[in-house]
C-alpha cells in the first residue's frame, strides 16, 4: 500500500507541474490498485450459505498452465485462506461448512512499460461453492482487474480472494437488507 501511495504522490506532483490529466488519472489508478468482483452464474442456495458456520478453501486449479503467472496463483493460495479465515472468525467456526473451489481460466499480465501503454491486468476464475456433502450451492465468476503500474501479480490474486470473501459475506445478509440496499442505489 505504501508503494502505491508513493507512486501516486509522485505522479500527482508531476501531473500538477505538467498540467497533464493523463498523469493525474494514472495517479488515481495507482491509489486504487487491483480490484475484484464476483458475478453469479447459477442461483445461490441462500439457506445453505446462511446456515454455514465456517468457510474453507477447497481446491485452487490453474486451468491455463503457463499462461497464468505463478505469482498470481501464489497470491491466491496465500490470500484466499487468509480472507476465509477472517470469515470463519465472524461465523464462529464448526459445521456445517462451505468450501470454495477456484479454477483460474484467464490471466493477463500487465506491468512495466506495457501498463503505461494501456495494458490492463486481469485474473478471471470460475468459483464453485460446495456444502459439506460436496454439492454445489453456487457457481460464480471472479474477476480481478488493475490498470495500476505498481500492481504485482500477488496483488491480483489478493483482489480476487477479497472479492470471493466479500461475496460470501454479503450472501449471509438477510434478504430484506439486500432489497433495501438495492432501493438506496
Amino acid at each position: 500500500m505504501k508503494r502505491r501511495f508513493v507512486a501516486a504522490v509522485i505522479i500527482a506532483i508531476a501531473a500538477g507541474n505538467l498540467g497533464c490529466m493523463t498523469l493525474a488519472k494514472q495517479g488515481f489508478k495507482e491509489m486504487r490498485g487491483a480490484r475484484g468482483k464476483t458475478l453469479e452464474i447459477h442461483a445461490l442456495n441462500r439457506e445453505t450459505v446462511a446456515a454455514c458456520r465456517s468457510v474453507h478453501v477447497g481446491e485452487i486449479v490453474n486451468e491455463i498452465g503457463d499462461w497464468c503467472p505463478p505469482d498470481m496463483v501464489l497470491g491466491l493460495q496465500q490470500s484466499l485462506p487468509e480472507r476465509l479465515a477472517e470469515l470463519d472468525e465472524e461465523l464462529g467456526g464448526g459445521s456445517p461448512r462451505l468450501y470454495v473451489d477456484l479454477h483460474i481460466q484467464y490471466a493477463q499480465k500487465g506491468g512495466g512499460i506495457r501498463a503505461v501503454l494501456g495494458k490492463d491486468q486481469y485474473l478471471v476464475g470460475r468459483v464453485y461453492l460446495r456444502d459439506d456433502g460436496g454439492a454445489r450451492v453456487a457457481e460464480l465468476v471472479t474477476v480481478a482487474h488493475s490498470e495500476a503500474i505498481s500492481t504485482g501479480d500477488e496483488d491480483m490474486g489478493e483482489a480476487a480472494a477479497e472479492a470471493i470473501a466479500d461475496y460470501v459475506r454479503d450472501c449471509r445478509k438477510p434478504l430484506d437488507e439486500d432489497e433495501s440496499e438495492d432501493e438506496d442505489d
